[in-house]
């Protein structure tokens, strides 16, 4: 397996933020369960974007696609969920299975939360929280991080059989809205 891959051992994929449970990864808004997915490995696209109203690069887009499968074509993606997340500073796609996998966390981390996990009642969220603190995204065995605390949406795409293939986070910006006299500025989501 390559670095921007990930193994799908079962056939739901998890599309939250990585601290919630699997109950509210269910919530309309909060996140997204995408059943009847291809299982193997999946390869990840990750793509930036400098907005003129930012100094930095942010996330734009992150597609996966089943290997076996090759990327969809344009017409084949299916909306799934308009908004995702937006509470928290990471976003994900995790493999059902392994979602919450403790046994996943590697014996030797070295925590950099205050000398400590994140979340010492949750080492799986705690390492995913290491994965992703210094980068704007990171895979590891069965899923990919994003750092990003604004909304997203996700699309998938199916094969001719009605089974995943593919699934699209396409990121949010917040943009700042004009200086109107005595209000102070807002922002909105684009």
């Amino acid at each position: 397996m390559k670095a921007k891959e990930f193994h799908l051992t079962s056939d739901r994929l998890i599309v939250t933020d990585p601290g919630y449970d699997l109950d509210t990864a269910g919530m309309v808004g909060l996140g997204a369960i995408v059943s009847s997915c291809l299982p193997g490995i999946w390869s990840i696209s990750f793509a930036t974007h400098r907005p003129a109203h930012r100094g930095w690069d942010l996330p734009q887009s992150l597609v996966a696609v089943h290997t076996d499968t090759g990327s969809p074509a344009e017409s084949s993606w299916r909306p799934k969920a308009k908004e995702l997340g937006g509470d928290g500073a990471m976003i994900g796609v995790f493999d059902a299975a392994h979602f919450h996998d403790a046994s996943l966390v590697p014996v030797e981390i070295q925590w950099t939360f205050d000398g400590g996990p994140a979340d010492p009642n949750d080492l799986w969220y705690s390492w995913v929280c290491e994965l992703a603190k210094d980068s704007h995204y990171a895979t590891f065995a069965h899923g990919v991080v994003v750092s990003w605390d604004l909304g997203a949406s996700l699309d998938v795409a199916l094969d001719s059989s009605g089974v995943v293939t593919a699934i699209r986070l396409t990121f949010h910006d917040i943009q700042p809205q004009p200086f109107q006299g005595d209000i102070p500025p807002t922002f909105y989501v684009k």
